[in-house]
This record gives C-alpha cells, sequence and structure tokens, in this order.
C-alpha cells in the first residue's frame, strides 16, 4: 500500500509523462513547418526540442540544468538561470516553447516580459502551466493537503483567469487557449473545474 508521500509522487510521474505526450500532440498539431529560429526554454532532455527541429526550425534549447541538456541532442544548447533574463538578442525568434516552466520561476511577470523581447514582431508564444482551478485542488485541500499543482518545487500554480491577464500586461495577444483533461481533450468553455492543465498560443 502507497503511503501519502509514495503516492503523491505516483501520481507525480504520471501526471508529467501523461501529459507531457498530450501537450507533444497539441503542440505538433499547432505548429506548421518553418524555417526560422525557435526557443525551447526550461526544455529538460528535448521533447519539444525535437519536434520543432522535425519542423524545421533551428532552435535554441535552453534549460538551467547541464544534465538536462548533456541529454538534449540540439544542436545550440545554453545553461542558464531562467529566473534572470534569457540570454539572447532583443527579436530574434519566431517562436518560443515554455511548457511547465513558468510555474517553477520566482518572477513569472519578468519572465514573460524577456519572451516578450526576444520575440519578433508577430512572433509566437506557446505556454502551458497546470491549472489551479481544477477540481482535485479542492479535493487536496478538503483532506487537509497543499496543492502545488503535484510538483512540491512549484512556486506559482494559475488559474486560467489569472495567467491570462499576466499574458495580456505583458503585451501578449491570446489567439489561443486549449484545456487538458484527464483521459480526453476539450475547448475551455467546458467546465474548467475539469481542466488540470491549460495551454496558451500568444501573438507579440
Amino acid at each position: 500500500m502507497l503511503h501519502h508521500g509514495e503516492n503523491r509522487e505516483a501520481w507525480s510521474k504520471f501526471y508529467n509523462s501523461y501529459f507531457q505526450k498530450r501537450r507533444l500532440k497539441k503542440v505538433d498539431q499547432i505548429i506548421s513547418p518553418g524555417s526560422g529560429i525557435a526557443a525551447d526554454l526550461g526544455c529538460g532532455p528535448g521533447p519539444f526540442t525535437k519536434l520543432l527541429e522535425r519542423k524545421n526550425y533551428n532552435v535554441v534549447a535552453i534549460d538551467s540544468r547541464h544534465s538536462r541538456l548533456k541529454i538534449n541532442e540540439s544542436a545550440y544548447k545554453i545553461v542558464s538561470d531562467l529566473n534572470t533574463s534569457i540570454p539572447l538578442r532583443a527579436s530574434c525568434c519566431d517562436l518560443v516553447i515554455a511548457t511547465e516552466i513558468i510555474e517553477h520561476l520566482k518572477d513569472s511577470s519578468r519572465f514573460l516580459l524577456e519572451i516578450y523581447r526576444i520575440l519578433k514582431p508577430d512572433g509566437i508564444l506557446i505556454a502551458s502551466t497546470p491549472n489551479n482551478d481544477c477540481l482535485i485542488r479542492y479535493f487536496e485541500i478538503l483532506r487537509g493537503r497543499s496543492w502545488k499543482g503535484w510538483g512540491e518545487d512549484h512556486l506559482h500554480v494559475f488559474t486560467i483567469k489569472e495567467l491570462r491577464e499576466l499574458l495580456v500586461r505583458s503585451g501578449f495577444k491570446i489567439i489561443r487557449q486549449d484545456g487538458f483533461y484527464l483521459f480526453y481533450y476539450l475547448p475551455l468553455d467546458f467546465p474548467k473545474s475539469l481542466t488540470l492543465q491549460i495551454l496558451f498560443v500568444c501573438e507579440k
């Protein structure tokens, strides 16, 4: 029988693996083949880096951990703490991918402003994060447990409204928003309490 800590860890592993596959599939559907520059922020071992390269983008893979970048097969890799600045020049990227990273950072607003800075005019940001309005959060609270979106290292867990407002304040135009549910995908006009993850597609 799993103890509370082991059960939380098991759910976290399931969440990360299952929803990464869902995000990859959705981003694959969203992105058209291109030939510009794309930045994969918080890239880890590189699942989105590989997807972007298959779409013919020149990819800059950035992560704070050298051990993760060693696994990533991208030709151009940068070790950088995204809590500070993004080490790229202004208006250099056609596309930025930032999936499951903003919740780990101390200053979410600064991070989005940095993404806005490095994007070209009309450049695209695709960002995803756990949803702080999901039904599971309230179950956890009723059971006397803390909720950090299945990640004890998460510093900020956003509601759909909070992240939408933050993106707009940072200068972005939201052109699409999606929700990921446990066993299927539906638009966000379906009950938001069921949405475990949120994904925004934005334009500079």
